[in-house]
């Protein structure tokens, strides 16, 4: 769920100079995002206005929507925090001189004002942190989706629609996960029923002592149906809860 933003928000977040970076295409067939790199020259009533990036966008590009993010900063009770949001916008412009607060004409390019903000980063699957108000337990399950007795349990760290983060405490050899192992694994969200789903783990990041984490990475198999139906539910739930952060004077969350 995204926030709506008022024209107050607006200038709060885009001031001039605010660092952007433009996501062209996150198409899962290259191996790099395009991502270009630009700041705000000023806001008006009906446009973003923002610096023309290098390599510039060309006029093909108008009409086109873009997602556009930035780093925004807060102060919480775990100290100074910083995140990554995102929104999308329509090219209305490509002015190749346009006269910027500081009376210097420069290559632009103008935005429609963004409707919504959500919190995002610079990946092909965005990551969303696990808030503690949405705890999520995860059980491996044999490679046939059968329970397993004793099983140990998985919390998710951060999730995305490509797979998990998962810590667990130290467990002993014929019980530990095994890198690249494929499974299936069984996730409750909330006191809400199960769901399965089949995943590979991908990474190992094991801790030698026994007071500490362990933590695994797991990228999900074939993800539809019911899962993806599940997981996309719960990134709703983690953007309600994370864009309290962006505007906390204005946004009440209702669970």
């Amino acid at each position: 769920m995204a926030s709506k933003m008022t024209p107050e928000q607006l200038k709060t977040i885009f001031r001039p100079d605010q660092e952007l970076s433009i996501v062209l295409d996150r198409d899962q067939q290259r191996t790099m995002l395009d991502i270009r790199e630009s700041k705000v020259y000023g806001l008006e009533e009906h446009r973003l206005i923002i610096a023309q990036t290098n390599p510039p966008l060309g006029w093909g590009m108008v009409k086109r929507e873009l997602e556009v993010t930035l780093l925004i900063s807060r102060i919480s009770e775990g100290g100074y925090v910083i995140k990554r949001i995102g929104f999308k916008s329509t090219v209305l412009d490509l002015p190749e001189k346009l006269e910027t607060t500081r009376q210097v004409a420069l290559p632009a390019i103008c935005l429609t004002l963004p409707q919504s903000v959500y919190p995002t980063d610079l990946r092909f699957h965005p990551r969303y942190d696990l808030p503690s108000l949405l705890p999520i337990e995860v059980m491996q399950c044999s490679q046939t989706g059968v329970s397993m007795p004793q099983s140990p349990i998985y919390r998710v760290q951060n999730l995305s629609e490509g797979g998990m983060l998962l810590s667990y405490r130290m467990l002993p050899p014929a019980k530990a996960p095994v890198m690249g192992e494929v499974a299936y694994f069984s996730c409750g969200v909330d006191k809400r029923s199960p769901f399965q789903v089949q995943a590979q783990i991908v990474r190992l990041r094991p801790l030698d002592r026994m007071d500490l984490l362990n933590f695994m990475a797991i990228k999900f198999l074939g993800l539809d149906g019911r899962p993806k139906k599940r997981i996309t539910e719960t990134i709703q739930d983690i953007n309600q809860l994370e864009i309290c952060f962006v505007f906390p004077e204005q946004v009440k969350l209702e669970l």
